[in-house]
C-alpha cells in the first residue's frame, strides 16, 4: 500500500508523488526460493522472513519508515491504503468460540480413547485346512490360532476357558509344540504371544455350534470371541 509507485531513488530527491520502494531488488537476491514478495504472498514462499530484513536495513538507509515488507492482514492493508483506523485485534470472536469448542470435543475424545482402551486384546483364527479332524475314538476336533497382545509393561498371566458345554475338552500348544496349560499362559509386557488351541467334542450334535472361547488375565480382565465348533464325516 505504500510501495508503489516504485523506482530507483536519488539522494535528497523529493519523495512526493512516489512510493518508499527503491526498486533495489533486494529482497528479490535474499530470497531463497528467487521469488518477488512484491508481487504478493505466492506459493513458493517459505515464510523466512529473509526480504522483510533485507527491505528494512534499505529503509532505514534511505530514511524511510521500516516494515515496507511486513507480516500483516488484508484488513489491515486496506485500512492503510484507505487512510483509516487499522481494526484492533480482539480477543474473543465468533471463529474463536468454534474453533475453542472444536479443540475441547477432540481433546476429551483423545482422552476418552486413551482412559478407555484396553489393555490386552484377543484374536481367535478358525483353522480352515483342516475345518475338522475325525479322531479314532469319533470326536472331532478343530484347531484355532489364539493370539494375546498384553498391551502393558509387565508380565501377565491369562487362563482360556470355553462354553462349549459338557464332553468338550481344551486343549493348547505353544508355538514351540509343546503342551501349555490353558490356565496359565504366559505374556510378556508389551509383546503378543500366539498358541495353537485345540478343541475336542462328541461326533454327536448339530453341524456347527456356537462356542465362545473366553479369556480371564490374572487382574480380572476378560475378553471373548464368539466362533464355531464344526462337525464333518471325513
Amino acid at each position: 500500500w505504500r510501495g508503489e509507485p516504485r523506482g530507483k531513488h536519488k539522494a535528497g530527491a523529493s519523495w512526493d508523488g512516489r512510493g518508499d520502494c527503491v526498486d533495489c531488488q533486494a529482497c528479490v537476491a535474499v530470497c531463497p526460493t528467487g521469488i518477488d514478495i512484491r508481487h504478493g504472498l505466492q506459493l513458493e514462499c517459505i515464510g523466512c522472513g529473509l526480504c522483510i530484513d533485507a527491505c528494512d536495513e534499505i529503509m532505514t538507509r534511505v530514511g524511510r519508515p521500516v516494515s515496507l515488507i511486513a507480516w500483516t492482514t488484508e484488513a489491515a492493508q486496506k485500512a492503510h491504503a484507505a487512510a483509516t483506523p487499522v481494526p484492533h485485534w480482539r480477543l474473543w470472536r465468533a471463529r474463536t468460540g468454534v474453533y475453542a469448542a472444536v479443540l475441547v470435543i477432540l481433546a476429551g475424545a483423545m482422552l476418552w480413547g486413551l482412559v478407555g482402551r484396553a489393555d490386552a486384546t484377543l484374536a481367535v483364527l478358525q483353522d480352515r485346512s483342516p475345518l475338522a479332524v475325525l479322531l479314532s475314538d469319533g470326536s472331532i476336533r478343530n484347531g484355532y490360532t489364539l493370539k494375546i497382545l498384553n498391551k502393558r509393561h509387565d508380565l501377565r498371566s491369562f487362563a482360556i476357558t470355553t462354553d462349549a458345554g459338557e464332553g468338550y475338552e481344551i486343549a493348547v500348544t505353544a508355538a514351540d509344540g509343546l503342551v501349555a496349560d490353558p490356565a496359565q499362559l504366559a505374556v510378556p509386557g508389551a509383546t503378543q504371544e500366539s498358541w495353537h488351541l485345540l478343541l475336542t467334542g462328541p461326533h454327536e450334535g448339530p453341524a456347527t455350534h456356537p462356542v465362545t472361547i473366553r479369556v480371564e488375565g490374572d487382574d480380572g480382565t476378560v475378553m471373548t470371541v464368539e466362533t464355531q465348533f464344526v462337525r464333518t464325516e471325513r
